[in-house]
């Protein structure tokens, strides 16, 4: 942060900066949605609500290289996020820098799961950078772009399997 901001204008990015990492948790939130307390059902997830986070423009890049463009196919692509039983997206290490209607974050996301087919319980870490622009509803997701670090059952650890097969038949 620079040095030369006004109180007004230092107020104004801390105001931002809290707004963009609200709207990070809240897709994070609406991602997970209500876990199936059956691993053999599917969680709930809202994905009206979960596209609503997102610009009209915007682009979804997925850890596994799909490119989700729109915020219609972004809403249709969240409901493969039900197939899995449990995914709880734990955020840290957030880096916001905000540009005056743009804004970029920079986190960690460590996602424990169940996976869809086979019911293994297993954890995902990823990098996130978003991008975020402001409207004239407030922030909104402009781009989501995920690097995977490993996904990997539990029982054997990111040592022995770094990269699990994910079947979501």
């Amino acid at each position: 942060m620079s040095d030369n901001l006004t109180l007004e204008q230092a107020l104004q990015l801390w105001r931002d900066t809290e707004e963009v990492k609200n709207l990070k948790a809240e897709y994070c939130y609406l991602a997970d949605g209500i876990p199936s307390l059956d691993v053999n059902k599917p969680r709930q997830i809202d994905c009206d609500q979960f596209a609503n986070l997102f610009a009209e423009d915007a682009v979804f890049y997925t850890s596994a290289g799909e490119v989700v463009e729109g915020k219609d196919r972004i809403r249709e692509h969240c409901r493969s996020f039900q197939v899995f039983p449990l995914a709880l997206h734990i955020i840290a290490t957030p880096q916001i820098k905000v540009d005056g209607d743009k804004a970029v974050g920079k986190w960690h996301g460590i996602v424990p799961l169940i996976t869809a087919v086979d019911k293994v319980a297993a954890l995902m870490v990823v990098r996130y950078e978003d991008h975020f622009v402001r409207t004239k509803d407030g922030w909104k997701i402009k781009s989501i772009k995920s690097e995977r670090y490993f996904s990997s059952p539990l029982d054997q650890g990111w040592a022995k399997v770094r990269f699990m097969a994910e079947r979501r038949d």
